[in-house]
């Protein structure tokens, strides 16, 4: 997109913002109004193809070539109509993924890998706007596909919004795809609309290829969410997803693969076309049923949640057509109004294949075509292989299949070690073909069965071959539901065949197929193994889709194995195509859980070798073992419809009554059944196979598996060739097979031959070929991959196994078990390597080439590290794009630019490392990360890690020495005037000289070292942030070494202090005069104490106590710094304290008594302090001090008033630091005090209270009483003054000649011959 584009494209999003805004606003103004906002209508027509699968043409090569429905070249006939059938508006057309896939893709990606795959380039002739991928186009690995969408030209319009490269983690392909449409409006105007279109894929991707460390994925509903906002915000006026995904549940779970209908729910999303599951959608079929039961979706619209969401059948069967109403405002605004449409237009038998198509195929569709011929058997003369009634009985091609099934399982259980070796082994196939597809949809095989016979046989060409474990109830609930294909009274108009609907409405029939079943019924499965029967006259359990109908009911009337009752707890070995499992609606989820082998082939190509070796033995006559069957009640007539070519047949048939119709596609036979119990006429069902199939000294063992319904009588075999008749199985030397099989010593045919209790007998031959006793067995190898360290595995006890790498050869010896271990140095992914083995007789076996395996990152190759070096540096040895990591100790070095990260998403993550992250730097494969210098022979151990996690072999090695290792330097406080180090790892004995620098001061020390290696040097100033380097050098054969430098910076201690809290000061202030304190901890001499300047050193005493005498008082705030030290020099704590000021003295008070006359309290104290008297409740304060020379100290006048006697009195100093000690007393009388009043009333004619008796200290009275203290009581009230009576006690009453009135004043007060007169007291009458 260039400059001009983006602008108007930002500028167009803006505007949309601002519309949707003005649209709410005037969409109210128009209601009112009654008039309308748009200016015009127009169609935007959404046309979408899914799952293709190489269906060029209806040539379908997955099938030899039969004709399928539907092709590329038919639905661009249907795109072509539906692109010319829209009056008004614009169409964009999409594809939603898995175009490449099959037979035909294959031939084209093993023969001609660089060609672009046809189908992308007929693609290309339709016009496509935007295409997702699918599942199966990663089928072929990553790098194909990318040269695929490159190399076809779809790169631009290839969208995946939810895959992304595992190294740059940037979006493989398109996050969006934006098209313009110039769409035709009602009015006549043209107008541009921006339509994003959003691909996803289910994020598994490929069941079939690996995409770790190449892709990595995210949910699609995520990444849609996410995209569809970015897109409205880009400008977009309609938001579509083509989504490589099934419609799935209301509430998937994240990353889950069927996601369809949750796209939907996206607010930004307006439709949604979907594939992957090979189902329709909308759709009246019954495959469909399910998704009208979800929430908010609209049977008669095909709406889902009220937006057209479509996915369509594989292989071109139709397109989807999708209708959007689009609304235009005048300014060109767009806006999304709903959907008119969302259907499925279907290819038919008229629907004409568009030439412009079919001119691709011709590209390779003759080389294609030629491997069909590639013939394999040839069948007895009048010998054919059909399945026209392989519902109804057991069939020839099914035998094939499930035959060759069963010898992979016996050679599974052949595996070393196995743990299923006594699980009964059953198999299952499908029918292929069906009539689903035309008149030759059936298998119909004669002369000779050829490629194209075996692509027509098995069921999923490009499909593994798969080995569960099934139980007894798992295995009759899988009958019970494919026994639901037998008709039970089905409605006539439930059939879709009018001939079938006639027949059965006017003959009274009852069709031996159910409707649901008749038109498709590929996953009715045959099992060979055990024995079966159906019963047709009870009801179905299942329906065709897994619904129970008849919870009660049972059709599975016989299930054994070799005659006897299958238990429903008993364990078999099931081979399988994985997608015969998926399809199973009933027990398939619980059976993918219970997988023990993907054998990693497939199955065509082992069904192929399985007839390669049935030709050894001349012509082929097909037979089947009839273990199972369908019962019915006698007397019952059916219908069976069946191909026109099934006729010769059918006649043969024991239940063949007459022909009641034909068609140009169908003959319609009645069939009458007798009822009768069928008697066991055929031969056991007997599989054999050679468990080793190469050049051998050895035993080969035969592994044998025989079944029948009337159980096994013998199991026996011979050399040569014989047949059932022969006398040699009764009275020659025939062997018995009591086990799993039997072992041959010597080359030849073998014939086995099984009989059951009914006298049947199958005779099955092998050659054995193989057997030279001349020659050692090649060795058995484990797995060899670029993260071992050797090469391991089984072969000859005693013999030398040579390894041979490139010139050089590793030998080893195998030990008396078998087993070997040839320890080799790590090899890089692809390297190649040979290996054989010798004995001492000079047998030797043939080579075997290996690959090293690919499980993670190669080995990465280190240049060392020495004990200077901070850099270890070395080759990664990888393409792919990883990052090295270094654990030295505790530590793990780490790139500083997402190392972290990586690590701990890496699978040799550790909490109990330390992540270091530092420098790291790669440049064209050669690496270097920086590490803190290490002592000599310290472990290190390197390995690398790629985007996904995945570890390396690590590289282990020791740090070599080159020089003394880096000295330690113990932390250096600014405390002290030493620095304290360490020589790592000294020899005793030995001369070494430290140079140590502080700033620009140069120090240089020589020693002796002991074994321990520790050193002090004294330093005549440190200060913090001084910078001290050291190095360590010695001579070694006259060669003069100097270490690594260690270099560290002078700290504070307080940058250090109270680390563990060994240092215990006692209090220390201004009146302190000695600093004293205990270390806490044992195994400590001495403390060192920085004071003012001066470094002392302070041992410690028995009691670890230290001791300093100060020579003067310290100042308020000066700091004490403390260090300890082990004896080694090592810092262990450090302690800070500050001498704080200390609180005021306790006062002297002067007043030698305080009376409650007294005006000033005198205090002597020091300076600066505030002198406090508290008396009562009243505060006195004083903090102007004069000073006193005669009391040595400052004097503090209190001045004080309005005391009582006998009120406490409290005395004390206040200082910065604090109160001082407190000075207690009582205030003393003088004068006389009125201490109490009675109240009077204006009733009463006297007063009464209690005085207090205060005694002169010169008296000699003995007593204070109102006589010795003279007191006197007066009252005065009216003008008239009264004299009371005192008695000793001070208790007085003042008489008055009237009653008082009230409200009166009467002033009191006494007088004595101490103090005078006292306080006059006023009360007032009442």
């Amino acid at each position: 997109m260039d400059l001009e584009q983006r602008r108007k494209r930002e500028e167009k999003g803006k505007r949309n913002i601002g519309n949707k805004l003005c649209f709410m606003v005037l969409f109210l103004f128009f209601v009112c109004t009654g008039k309308t906002v748009y200016a015009a209508e127009a169609t935007l027509r959404i046309i979408s193809t899914t799952d293709l699968h190489n269906q060029l043409s209806v040539e379908y090569y997955d099938n030899a070539g039969e004709k399928s429905k539907g092709s590329l070249a038919k639905v661009s006939t249907l795109i072509k109509e539906a692109r010319a059938s829209l009056v008004t508006g614009s169409s964009v057309t999409v594809d939603v993924g898995d175009t490449i896939y099959g037979y035909g893709s294959d031939y084209i990606y093993e023969n001609d890998n660089d060609a672009v795959q046809p189908m992308y380039a007929a693609m290309k002739e339709i016009g496509y706007d935007a295409i997702t991928l699918g599942n199966h186009d990663f089928d072929y690995g990553v790098p194909y596909i990318k040269k695929q969408i490159e190399k076809s030209g779809f790169y631009n319009i290839c969208t995946v919004a939810n895959v992304f490269d595992a190294v740059t983690k940037k979006r493989t392909w398109k996050n969006y795809i934006m098209v313009t449409k110039q769409c035709l409006a009602t009015d006549g105007n043209s107008y541009p609309v921006d339509i994003a279109i959003i691909g996803v894929t289910r994020p598994a991707l490929s069941n079939y290829s690996t995409h770790t460390g190449e892709l990595t994925t995210e949910d699609m509903v995520e990444q849609t969410k996410e995209q569809a906002k970015l897109a409205k915000e880009n400008g977009a006026d309609v938001v579509l997803v083509i989504a490589h995904t099934g419609i799935g549940s209301e509430n998937p779970e994240p990353f889950s693969e069927n996601m369809g209908y949750a796209l939907a729910g996206l607010s930004d999303v307006d439709a949604v076309m979907c594939g992957h599951l090979h189902e329709n959608f909308p759709s009246t079929s019954n495959n469909s049923a399910k998704y009208y039961d979800l929430a908010d979706v609209d049977e008669k619209t095909g709406l889902m949640r009220n937006k057209p969401v479509i996915m369509i059948q594989d292989r071109g069967r139709g397109i989807g057509v999708a209708d959007l109403t689009l609304k235009i405002a005048k300014d060109g605004a767009v806006n999304v109004a709903g959907a008119t449409s969302s259907k499925i237009v279907y290819c038919n038998k008229n629907t004409q294949e568009d030439p412009a198509i079919l001119k691709y195929k011709s590209l390779f569709d003759e080389k294609i075509k030629n491997t069909y011929k590639e013939s394999f058997v040839t069948l007895e003369d009048g010998e054919n292989i059909q399945n026209y009634f392989g519902y109804l009985e057991d069939n020839a091609a099914i035998q094939l299949n499930n035959e060759c099934k069963i010898r992979e399982g016996l050679m599974f259980q052949a595996e070393r070690d196995n743990a299923y070796k006594s699980y009964p082994i059953i198999a299952a196939s499908n029918y292929k073909k069906t009539g689903s597809e035309g008149i030759d949809d059936y298998v119909t095989i004669n002369g000779f069965l050829t490629m194209k016979d075996l692509l027509g046989i098995q069921t999923y060409n490009r499909d593994y071959l798969m080995i569960y474990r099934i139980s007894g109830t798992q295995l009759k609930e899988w009958l019970e539901w494919i026994a639901s294909i037998y008709g039970y009274w089905d409605n006539a108009a439930s059939f879709s065949d009018t001939s079938m609907q006639s027949i059965l409405s006017s003959r009274g029939l009852q069709s031996l197929q159910s409707s649901l079943w008749i038109e498709d019924w590929k996953n009715f499965t045959v099992f060979d193994g055990v024995e079966y029967e159906f019963n047709m006259s009870n009801a179905p359990k299942y329906n065709r889709y897994g619904e129970v109908m008849n919870a009660s009911s049972s059709r599975v009337s016989k299930l054994t194995y070799n005659g006897q009752a299958v238990a429903d707890d008993m364990q078999f070995l099931l081979v399988i195509e994985r997608n015969l499992i998926y399809n199973n609606p009933v027990v398939g989820a619980e059976i993918l859980n219970q997988r023990v082998k993907n054998t990693r082939t497939y199955f065509v190509n082992d069904l192929k070798d399985y007839v390669v070796e049935l030709d050894k033995f001349g012509k082929l006559k097909p037979s089947c073992d009839n273990n199972w069957n369908v019962t019915m009640n006698a007397g019952d007539n059916y219908l069976i419809r069946s191909t026109i070519n099934s006729k010769e047949v059918a006649k043969e048939k024991s239940w063949y009554k007459e022909i009641l119709a034909e068609t140009a596609e169908f003959v319609y036979y009645q069939a009458k059944f007798d009822g009768m119990a069928q008697a066991d006429t055929s031969g056991p069902t007997l599989v054999i196979g050679s468990t080793n199939k190469i050049k051998t000294n050895r035993d080969i063992f035969i592994a044998v598996q025989a079944t029948d319904k009337s159980g096994i009588a013998s199991l026996q075999y011979a050399k040569g060739e014989y047949s059932a008749g022969d006398s040699i199985w009764n009275f020659g030397s025939a062997g018995t097979i009591s086990g799993s099989g039997f072992s041959v010593t010597e080359n030849g045919t073998y014939s086995v031959m099984a009989r059951d209790t009914q006298g049947n007998a199958t005779v099955k031959y092998i050659t054995i070929n193989n057997l030279d006793k001349t020659i050692l067995q090649v060795p058995e190898l484990e797995s060899y991959t670029n993260k071992k360290s050797g090469i391991s595995g089984y072969a000859e006890p005693l013999a030398t196994v040579y390894v041979e790498l490139g010139d050089v050869t590793y030998t080893t010896v195998v030990a008396d078990t078998g087993t070997f271990f040839c320890e080799l140095p790590h090899q890089d992914s692809g390297t190649k390597l040979s290996v054989y083995v010798m004995d001492d007789s000079g047998r030797r076996s043939d080579k075997v080439e290996v690959v090293t395996g690919h499980t993670g990152p190669n080995y990465p190759s280190v240049e060392g590290l020495d004990n200077k070096s901070k850099y270890i540096t070395g080759q990664l040895n990888n393409e792919s794009y990883c990052q090295i990591f270094a654990v030295i100790g505790t530590k793990v070095y780490v790139s500083k630019n997402g190392g972290k990260e990586a690590y701990i998403a890496s699978t040799k993550y550790s909490t109990s490392k330390t992540i270091v992250e530092t420098a790291y730097k790669e440049t064209n494969g050669s690496f270097s990360l920086k590490v803190a210098v290490q002592n000599a022979n310290k472990d290190v151990k390197v390995f690398a890690v790629d985007t996904i996690g995945r570890v390396s072999a690590v590289n282990n090695f020791k740090v070599e020495e080159v020089a003394p290792n880096k000295p330690t330097i113990y932390k250096v406080s600014d405390a002290e005037q030493v620095v304290y180090g360490k020589i790592s790892s000294p020899v005793s004995g030995s001369a070494y000289t430290i140079d140590m620098q502080v700033d620009a001061q140069t120090y240089t020390y020589d020693m002796i070292s002991d074994q321990n290696g520790y050193f002090e040097i004294p330093v005549e100033n440190l200060q913090e942030g001084m910078e001290v380097s050291v190095t360590v050098s010695d001579t070694v054969e006259g060669q003069v070494r100097t270490s690594a430098k260690t270099t560290t910076e002078v700290v504070t201690c307080a940058s250090y202090a109270g680390v563990y809290g060994y240092i215990d000061f006692d209090e220390v202030t201004d009146k302190t005069t000695a600093l004293t304190g205990r270390i806490l901890q044992s195994g400590y001499e001495k403390v060192f104490i920085k004071l003012n300047e001066q470094h002392y050193t302070l041992p410690l005493d028995e009691n670890r106590q230290f001791r300093l005498d100060l020579e003067q008082q310290l100042t308020p705030g000066t700091k004490i710094y403390a260090v300890l030290r082990e004896n080694q020099g090592k810092l262990t704590d450090t302690a800070i304290i500050s001498v704080e000021k200390a609180p005021a003295l306790q006062p002297t008070v002067l007043t030698a008594f305080i009376y409650n006359t007294t005006k000033t309290v005198q205090i002597v104290s020091e300076e600066d302090c505030t002198a406090y008297v508290k008396i009562g409740d009243q505060t006195f304060t004083c903090d102007t001090p004069k000073e006193d020379e005669f009391y040595g100290g400052y004097v503090y006048n209190v001045k004080v008033k309005n005391i009582s006697a006998r009120e406490d009195i409290v005395i004390y100093m206040l200082n910065d630091a604090g109160k001082s000690k407190q000075v207690f007393g009582t205030v003393k009388g003088k004068k006389p005090e009125i201490r109490s009043l009675k109240k009077i009333t204006y009733k009463q004619k006297k007063l009464e209270g209690r005085v207090g008796l205060y005694l002169s200290p010169d008296s000699e009275a003995k007593n204070v009483t109102a006589k010795t203290t003279n007191t006197k009581v007066y009252a005065k009230t009216g003008g008239k003054q009264y004299v009371g009576t005192v008695k000793k006690d001070g208790k007085f009453k003042i008489k008055f000649p009237a009653k008082m009135k009230s409200g009166k004043k009467i002033k009191v007060w006494a007088v004595n011959d101490f103090g005078g007169k006292g306080k006059v007291v006023i009360t007032t009458v009442k």
